[in-house]
């Protein structure tokens, strides 16, 4: 999980506890507001039980941590001594949490939620017949990323290329572009990087037609994960590229 260096009010997070031996790391749960859980998996519904909405507030010389639940059942009150910067440390104890305490204290970090699939009816509810991306770099908003470009434009999330069907719930899909061709990894094709032959394999454009005849050459079944604490819909998290629509999960390649 990656801690996070501020807070965006917008979002929600996990809210982890690390014990004096650094060995470790829990993540409370909002089904009741008073312990601390293992690293919640992969999981839509599971996610949603450790997600916190959290604004901290500065009264005089205190900061005060709010954290509230997705639908609002548990609401925490609590106070820091200084602003949150890579973590809390706490005036007050959570209740279960003595093992976390470093000096009579409860440092407590926000870490971003873990990504979950996206299903292709919410991604093509966006425009209503498809969605868009837009893709950029954390560090640098100008870096231009190579090939980057071939999502550009209007995609529909489909889930089968013969007969172009909505997917509703599904959440490994083809990807079609405003012209009927089809998003692809070719498996034919690598990028190189400074002299290296194979710096990873290029998505490509191809035909409907194309894809039908030569489908052992190429990866169509993608999924596309968003935060999990991600209150805009369209804010994805990274796209994962497929052999197969029954591929196990974890066996793609980042596209």
């Amino acid at each position: 999980m990656r801690l996070r260096a501020t807070i965006d009010s917008d979002n929600y997070y996990y809210v982890g506890g690390v014990n004096a031996a650094g060995t470790a790391l829990k993540i409370l749960k909002n089904t009741n507001g008073t312990s601390f859980g293992d690293y919640p998996g992969y999981d839509a519904v599971d996610a949603k039980d450790y997600l916190w909405k959290i604004e901290s507030t500065q009264v005089g010389a205190t900061y005060v941590i709010d954290l509230e639940s997705p639908n609002g059942s548990v609401k925490l009150h609590k106070f820091a001594k200084m602003p949150y910067a890579n973590g809390i440390n706490l005036y007050d104890d959570f209740a279960c949490t003595t093992e976390f305490k470093i000096n009579d204290k409860v440092l407590i970090g926000i870490y971003e939620a873990t990504a979950i699939a996206v299903d292709g009816k919410t991604l093509n509810a966006q425009l209503g017949n498809g969605f868009q991306f837009t893709i950029d770099t954390e560090k640098d908003k100008k870096a231009t990323i190579e090939g980057a470009d071939i999502l550009s434009g209007t995609l529909t999330a489909v889930d089968e290329y013969r007969s172009h069907t909505a997917t509703d719930g599904v959440t490994r899909f083809q990807l079609m572009t405003a012209d009927s061709s089809f998003i692809v990894v070719n498996t034919k094709a690598n990028w190189g990087i400074s002299g290296l032959s194979d710096g990873g394999l290029k998505l490509a454009k191809i035909s409907k037609e194309e894809l039908a005849k030569n489908a052992a050459n190429y990866w169509s079944w993608f999924e596309i994960a968003k935060s999990a604490g991600a209150t805009d819909a369209v804010s994805l998290a990274g796209i994962v590229a497929y052999k197969e629509k029954t591929t196990v999960y974890g066996d793609g390649e980042p596209a």
